[in-house]
């Protein structure tokens, strides 16, 4: 789903989300602004991933990471029983969010010269948090 520069607000990306894990899809969705504020929330309503745009930095990449994954590896705040969890309620919270971190796709875009000239350390392997699930150029 391309919110960047779309009209989705938080309630369309959650029902957009839905139906797409419904049919099977795995929703992406491309965050407007690389913030707690979106992109906690957009996967809390379900998308599956996140495609980051013009990103220019290793650091803003293990920035965002952390605010996707949970403890411990990262800073992601934790509501069970919503979207991402199919609204179910589950007796093992740690089981569940080490789930998640293992599953949220991650999608990095270059699109500036300084994210050309940083390519080799945004792309790190052993970089903590885990490395990204794929690069767009």
């Amino acid at each position: 789903m391309m919110n960047r520069s779309g009209p989705f607000g938080i309630e369309t990306i959650s029902e957009l989300s839905r139906s797409a894990r419904a049919s099977g899809l795995t929703p992406i969705v491309r965050v407007p602004e690389l913030t707690y504020g979106w992109c906690a929330p957009v996967l809390d309503s379900g998308a599956q991933g996140l495609m980051l745009p013009r990103i220019k930095t290793a650091d803003q990449v293990r920035e965002v990471m952390s605010w996707c994954q949970f403890p411990p590896v990262g800073a992601r705040g934790n509501a069970l029983m919503r979207s991402y969890t199919d609204f179910k309620g589950h007796s093992n919270v740690s089981a569940v969010m080490n789930e998640q971190n293992q599953q949220t796709m991650i999608v990095v875009q270059v699109e500036t010269k300084e994210a050309v000239t940083n390519i080799d350390s945004i792309v790190c392997r052993n970089a903590s948090p885990p490395h990204l699930s794929s690069l767009s150029t």
